[in-house]
């Protein structure tokens, strides 16, 4: 795959719970890396911790590769992977597209209560939906409170 990376060099990580200030519109998607997935495919994976980054233009990515850590830069209230394909590799000139992962495992669910959200925003560990039942999922699309691990490599 041809690989196009783009970042904001030296963003720092935000304070969990505040909003940040300052930031130009370049900035919001704090440091990020965009992969052209071929076909006016882009992948978009933001707000990478500081100095994490580690691919280049140029690099061929395969599965199973880090290519940063999760981080808390750019418009960011809270540590977290955002991750969407587009059609074209400006994330703000873009549409997002559909995308139906071929696998994952389904580990549990957030409560989706408002005090859970609070939690998360207080630097505390998500309040997780007791009695949840792990289990793989097959072409499905995870929704907003899951939390889910993807097959390495």
């Amino acid at each position: 795959m041809r690989f196009r990376l783009s970042f904001a060099v030296g963003l720092p990580e935000q304070i969990p719970g505040t909003a940040p200030s300052d930031l130009t519109l370049e900035q919001y998607g704090g440091n990020h890396v965009v992969q052209d997935l071929g076909d006016g495919n882009y992948a978009f994976c933001a707000h990478l911790q500081t100095g994490t980054v580690q691919v280049k233009p140029g690099d061929q990515v395969t599965a199973g590769r880090v290519i940063g850590s999760l981080g808390n830069s750019g418009n960011s209230d809270a540590p977290h992977l955002h991750f969407h394909v587009m059609n074209s590799p400006d994330p703000l000139r873009s549409d997002g597209l559909p995308l139906v992962p071929s696998s994952f495992q389904l580990d549990s669910r957030l409560t989706g209560t408002p005090d859970a959200l609070d939690t998360l925003l207080d630097g505390q560990p998500a309040e997780l939906q007791a009695g949840f039942a792990p289990r793989s999922e097959n072409n499905t699309s995870p929704m907003v409170y899951d939390v889910m691990t993807y097959a390495q490599g």
